[in-house]
């Protein structure tokens, strides 16, 4: 009976370190093996590790995740110049279809969707003409 309760408890945090590995991005069974073997130990560091959560549709072994493109864009923001960002502001697609009026932040989330791009055009009340998104900016963006 003394033999049987380490075994039952260490099955119990291999289950306990399968079910949070998937929420982590990590694989379920190699998490449930070293739960099972060093138990106490293999949860805590299933804990101490980085999630590996990828975005969705991101296949194992294609490289590490992209980052994602409102942090290039939330960095960049910072050198527009200060007269754009309380502006409405317009853009066009590849058909040249106009969008707009929108704040800056539906333009950040345009960005965030792909409709913009560095080389989409955009333009607001400030400006004389369309100019290229990256033209707007004083430091151009950086691409991933």
């Amino acid at each position: 009976m003394q033999k049987i309760i380490p075994i039952i408890i260490c099955t119990i945090i291999g289950a306990i370190c399968y079910r949070y590995s998937k929420q982590r991005g990590r694989n379920p069974y190699t998490w449930f093996a070293i739960g099972l073997l060093f138990g106490v130990f293999g949860l805590i560091a299933l804990f101490v590790m980085p999630p590996l959560n990828r975005p969705r549709g991101a296949k194992k072994g294609k490289g590490p995740a992209i980052e994602p493109l409102p942090t290039i864009f939330k960095n960049n923001l910072e050198t527009l110049d200060p007269s754009h960002t309380s502006k409405l502001w317009y853009y066009l697609d590849q058909e040249n279809q106009q969008f707009g009026p929108m704040s800056l932040d539906a333009l950040t989330n345009a960005w965030r969707d792909g409709k913009v791009h560095a080389t989409t055009y955009v333009w607001n009340e400030v400006m004389e003409n369309w100019k290229r998104f990256e033209e707007v900016l004083k430091a151009p963006l950086q691409p991933t």
